[in-house]
């Protein structure tokens, strides 16, 4: 979502008159997608995997372990794009490993979500 906003800046000339001056800007409000994706792609250290299910889900993403057995074995697959994004919950931390954040950057990059 973007807001176009006006802003009027008064400069006072040399001879004691103001100058008005308008410019036009636009700001961008990224919504809570949009910053999980900027935050992703900073490839931070301390991502959690529950931010990660709720940046899938919110792109579309269905989580899938494939029953008891499974173990931290997990998958998110996209219905439509049919794109798999496979990896283990990290264990003993919540946090992602680098890797793991290279390769879902990798995969989202792959399926055009970035």
């Amino acid at each position: 979502m973007s807001t176009l906003f006006l802003v009027f800046f008064l400069d006072k000339s040399l001879n004691g008159y103001y100058d008005v001056t308008e410019m036009w800007f636009t700001r961008f409000d990224m919504g809570k997608k949009e910053k999980q994706l900027a935050r992703l792609q900073s490839k931070p250290k301390d991502f959690a995997h529950q931010e990660l299910a709720s940046l899938l889900k919110g792109l579309g993403y269905i989580e899938d372990n494939a029953g008891k057995t499974s173990g931290s074995r997990v998958a998110f697959v996209h219905p439509e794009t049919l794109s798999i994004i496979r990896l283990h919950k990290p264990h003993p931390n919540n946090e992602l490993h680098a890797y793991q954040i290279d390769y879902i950057i990798e995969k989202l990059k792959e399926s055009g979500e970035i």
